[in-house]
């Protein structure tokens, strides 16, 4: 059996006093989350038709409203529409609702990480990063007999700058050496 259809419809991030607003198609429904609700809601999901109503309907339109809003749910300051949720247990439709937040969540904080690095990485002066020639990495590659410099391996081999390019190395014969992927990681960690 498949899930529930989950999406966002809007976030509560200014509602410290757990007041909130959510346009819907028939007018704006104002909610009041109690104390403890508000507390809850970082916790476990609430079903926003068990929010406080704040008052001002007219009877037929708060019976619609309690219709309409029983699909959405407030978790971690967010206001989720679920569809497709019949034949689910309760607890079952929180799990759905938890996994769903928590799984935006942590794509949002990587997506976050991500750019933090690209925008750090445009910080940094622009090294000069040249391929090395093949006739160099030919030369090499037979002076080292194909193996590790370091463990005589011949598995995941890479080019490995003696001196680094950041520290004024060059891509000549005398500062490459082959190093396979494990001396390599060893070495980058022993110059830092």
């Amino acid at each position: 059996m498949t899930g529930p259809s989950i999406s966002l419809v809007a976030t509560m991030d200014n509602a410290t006093d757990g007041s909130f607003s959510l346009n819907l198609g028939f007018g704006k429904w104002n909610g009041q989350l109690s104390r403890e609700q508000l507390e809850y809601q970082l916790k476990e999901p609430i079903r926003l038709g068990d929010c406080h109503l704040q008052t001002g309907w007219e009877e037929g339109e708060k019976e619609e409203l309690q219709r309409v809003v029983r699909n959405f749910w407030i978790f971690r300051n967010r206001i989720l529409i679920v569809k497709n949720a019949s034949g689910l247990f309760p607890e079952e439709l929180l799990v759905h609702i938890r996994h769903w937040v928590l799984k935006k969540e942590g794509e949002l904080g990587r997506m976050r990480r991500t750019n933090e690095a690209f925008e750090n990485l445009e910080k940094l002066p622009s090294a000069r990063r040249e391929k090395i020639p093949e006739k160099v990495r030919l030369f090499v590659w037979q002076r080292d007999e194909g193996k590790c410099s370091e463990c005589g391996s011949r598995e995941n081999l890479e080019f490995d700058h003696i001196i680094p390019l950041a520290e004024g190395g060059s891509n000549t014969e005398r500062n490459i050496q082959l190093l396979c992927e494990r001396c390599n990681r060893k070495k980058g960690k022993s110059v830092c």
